[in-house]
Parts: C-alpha cells; sequence; structure tokens
C-alpha cells in the first residue's frame, strides 16, 4: 500500500512490493538497485541500473541523473535504498520511491 504520509524530513514513498513491482514497470521509471555489485551479479530485477550505495562515486552518479524522472530503489533489506531515496530528494529528485522491506519481502 502506498506510504503518502510524511515523516520529519521524508520526502520520498515507501512502496510494498505488490507496489513497487506494479508501479516500476510503467513506461519512463527508472528502476535503481543500490546494493553491491556482488549483490547485482547474484541476481537483480530486470532492467536494473546498478549505483552501489557504497561507492565513493554515489553521490556522483546521481548528480548526473535527471530530476524529471521517477525512480524506484531498492537494496537488500530496504536500509540503504531509504538512505539513498532521502538522499535523493535532498538533492532535488521530486518522484523517489523505496522497495520497503527490500528483495527479501519480494513477493
Amino acid at each position: 500500500m502506498w506510504n503518502w504520509f510524511r515523516i520529519k524530513g521524508k520526502k520520498y514513498t515507501d512502496l510494498s512490493s505488490l507496489d513497487f513491482v506494479r508501479s516500476s514497470s510503467h513506461k519512463g521509471a527508472v528502476l535503481m538497485d543500490v546494493r553491491t555489485l556482488g549483490e547485482y551479479r547474484s541476481g537483480h530485477l530486470k532492467g536494473a541500473k546498478h549505483v552501489d550505495f557504497f561507492d565513493a562515486t554515489f553521490r556522483a552518479h546521481l548528480d548526473k541523473l535527471p530530476r524529471d524522472k521517477t525512480y524506484y530503489v531498492y537494496c537488500r533489506s530496504g536500509n540503504r535504498s531509504a538512505k539513498a531515496c532521502k538522499l535523493m530528494s535532498e538533492m532535488g529528485f521530486d518522484k523517489v520511491n523505496n522497495l520497503s522491506g527490500g528483495v527479501m519481502g519480494l513477493v
């Protein structure tokens, strides 16, 4: 279910696995995997771009992304992706969505 409730300073949306999968499949959506390269290589969602949250160039990579796209960000448990979404929203990205519970919670 969509989580429209905004926690203080929170400017992104947490999505359930079902809503994440449904929403991220629309044309123009950008699916972003922020896990490590090893995690990404072990299996990832089809069409996902890999941007390692722990890489020193993570923020620089985000700087190069268009702000007008809708981003769907995921990791293993939802922790790194939530941090990535928070950073993205602080950088001026308006449409950022986090997979709540990460890929471990996919149904």
